[in-house]
């Protein structure tokens, strides 16, 4: 969590009493409390402009952070900005991929795959090319800035779906996609991380170490999530709960950070394992992990507490991000909207196209292909990944941080905002009362 610098006090000097005393715990304290309390002005500000929270809580972070008032001083290599940063990642990632239902996505696995895979790969090489051609960023690094940007937000676009009534087939695959390609892209940032310093022969391992992380991450995933349901609902031959019914939030928290922590441990990608136990944990009567009559399905006791968890790391990932932007960043201003332009422009239409026009199946109309190129916002996991970089003092991070907030702001009030009125206009949905 992000501390607050106390003021030097000079040697001899007395504080005003023992209780006011200015300590690392009553920093850490008002900064929680600060934190809280600009999320939730941030939220009403929100609410009343009709803009994306995240968009108002990137605002709050810079009026907060060293470039304004400095209020909140969170260098992006603290411990705490990090435990955030990955913590966060984790649990949204969970969220999010607890939203995707299998029965949906029998018709368009295809679709999904391809998006969240070759698709996002693609995009992702159209904006490094560019990087390279119109910046002359050397090619790891544009590849860097393209895979941090490339994933869109299930944090962003599950709350504006729930505002939009489109057919579960199109809803499913935005948020399959953001879901399955967050873990992707940020299995493919590390990898590019770990390849930057190698030769040429290096990539092909590269490429090696990309699918063995990520199948990896999906079996410990897939592991945990099955131990937890049974853990729960004491599904094996009628054994006995081993957790209670109430502590199910608790078990949800356990399971989000264990895929992830247990897949790092074993060199797999812990994304993918979270991706893949958020996935298992919110079809468990699907794959018939429970018993039978199921008492109550995991995912279903602790939807509220999710709600509030998710909110949280959500206002504390973009505040935090926001606090990272310095004004004497704005000299990246220029290369960001570029790479963000391609990033909209050029990189989702061949995201999209490569992945859609080969299903068949899926039977994609036109109308329903223009909503999935609409519909791309750059949030969470692209925040957090430009926070661990620059948290580790990679080359270019910078950068990456100033196109990140850049590509947020342009996505979340470009297409966000915009969804409901797109989906009405290509006649794919209609608002839905509040």
């Amino acid at each position: 969590m992000p501390v607050m610098r106390a003021s030097p006090r000079q040697p001899g000097e007395r504080s005003p009493g023992a209780l006011l005393t200015p300590t690392l715990a009553q920093g850490v304290l008002i900064s929680m409390a600060l934190l809280l309390a600009a999320g939730l002005l941030g939220g009403w500000v929100a609410e009343r402009l009709r803009l994306p929270d995240i968009v108002v809580y990137l605002v709050v972070g810079i009026l907060l952070g060293p470039g304004v008032t400095g209020w909140i001083q969170a260098p992006a290599g603290s411990v705490g900005s990090q435990i955030v940063f990955v913590a966060g990642a984790a649990l949204l990632l969970y969220e999010g991929a607890r939203e995707v239902r299998l029965t949906e996505l029998r018709r368009i696995w295809l679709t999904v795959t391809m998006l969240s895979t070759i698709g996002l790969v693609a995009g992702a090489l159209v904006v490094a090319a560019l990087g390279v051609w119109l910046l002359h960023l050397p090619f790891p690094m544009a590849l860097l800035l393209a895979a941090v940007i490339s994933p869109t937000d299930p944090a962003s676009i599950v709350p504006v779906l729930r505002h939009v009534a489109v057919t579960p087939k199109l809803a499913q695959t935005v948020v399959a996609e953001s879901a399955l390609n967050d873990a992707t892209a940020a299995t493919l940032a590390v990898v590019v991380l770990g390849a930057a310093g190698g030769g040429a022969d290096i990539w092909w391992r590269g490429l090696l170490t990309f699918a063995a992380s990520s199948l990896g991450g999906l079996a410990v995933g897939v592991a945990v999530a099955v131990a937890a349901i049974y853990a729960l609902s004491g599904a094996v031959g009628g054994a006995p709960r081993v957790v209670r019914q109430e502590h199910g939030p608790i078990l949800a928290l356990l399971t989000a950070f264990g895929a992830y922590l247990l897949a790092e441990r074993l060199g797999a990608s812990g994304f993918m394992a979270v991706f893949a136990a958020g996935v298992v944990h919110g079809n468990a009567d699907i794959l018939r992990l429970l018993p039978r009559p199921p008492t109550q399905p995991p995912g279903q006791t602790d939807r509220g507490f999710s709600a509030v968890t998710g909110d949280l790391m959500r206002m504390a990932v973009f505040v935090l991000l926001g606090t990272q932007v310095k004004f004497d960043s704005l000299a990246n201003i220029g290369p960001a909207a570029l790479l963000t332009g391609a990033l909209v422009v050029v990189a989702r239409p061949v995201t999209v196209l490569l992945s859609v026009l080969p299903d068949r199946a899926a039977h994609w109309r036109w109308p329903e292909i223009g909503f999935l190129l609409w519909v791309r916002e750059t949030g969470v996991i692209a925040a957090v990944l430009a926070g661990i970089l620059a948290g580790n003092g990679v080359a270019g991070s910078s950068l990456i941080a100033s196109t990140v907030v850049l590509a947020a702001l342009v996505t979340l009030l470009g297409q966000g905002s915009t969804t409901a009125a797109i989906a009405r206009r290509l006649g794919v949905g209609a608002q839905v009362p509040e």
